[in-house]
């Protein structure tokens, strides 16, 4: 399922929820008018009926930009969709497609034909890639060579223990740090609006 479609789906969701949102908040704004409770106008209360569909275009925006940043700054996918990516060293990359029990490398990307594919085990080691897929490998990230690994190696007995699954690998290389930081960023301006909101409510209140 391609991550435009899983988009799609979520903007169609949050609209559906919105509709009952957006028609309780004019309702009720709408009988309070009624009763002499405010003296909101009627084009200003479409318009704070329309917030949770304000509120929805502010997520797609968000998100665009944040997926942006993880493509091109971080090196990850944005966390959306069925497909998983963290960069490696020399523009290596390890990928997940459908399910994050098994990843593949590649190099400069994620399309195409993997050499080394149906990993399940896997760790990094200075500039070496070690895991397990068909048979354990050793990958060099310098200069590309691969190499199996005897399964009954004591070299490999004492590197399978260190060896991750490929989900907490991949979330290894991810990190927490980049998602925190685009959580912030843009939880500031809805922040900052609401803070002002009610700033000029109380300020007209006082008034």
């Amino acid at each position: 399922m391609g991550i435009g479609f899983v988009l799609i789906a979520y903007l169609l969701i949050l609209a559906i929820l919105a509709i009952p949102i957006s028609i309780g908040i004019f309702l009720s704004n709408f009988v309070r008018r009624g009763k002499g409770k405010t003296t909101i106008s009627l084009n200003r209360l479409v318009i704070i009926s329309m917030y949770p569909f304000l509120g929805i275009l502010y997520l797609f925006i968000a998100f665009i930009l944040n997926a942006t940043f993880c493509e091109y700054v971080r090196g990850v996918d944005p966390g959306l969709g069925d497909g998983w990516e963290v960069p490696l060293k020399n523009d290596y990359k390890f990928c997940m497609i459908d399910d994050t029990k098994d990843g593949y490398l590649m190099r400069y990307g994620c399309t195409g034909s993997p050499s080394l594919f149906d990993i399940t085990r896997i760790n990094i080691f200075g500039d070496s890639i070690y895991g397990i897929a068909k048979e354990p490998f050793l990958l060099n990230v310098l200069n590309g060579e691969e190499r199996s690994i005897k399964k009954d190696s004591i070299w490999l007995s004492t590197i399978e223990p260190k060896l991750l699954s490929a989900n907490d690998f991949y979330r290894k290389q991810r990190g927490w740090f980049g998602d925190l930081f685009s959580l912030v960023v843009f939880s500031i301006p809805p922040i900052f609006l609401l803070i002002w909101k009610r700033k000029k409510k109380h300020n007209f209140q006082n008034s």
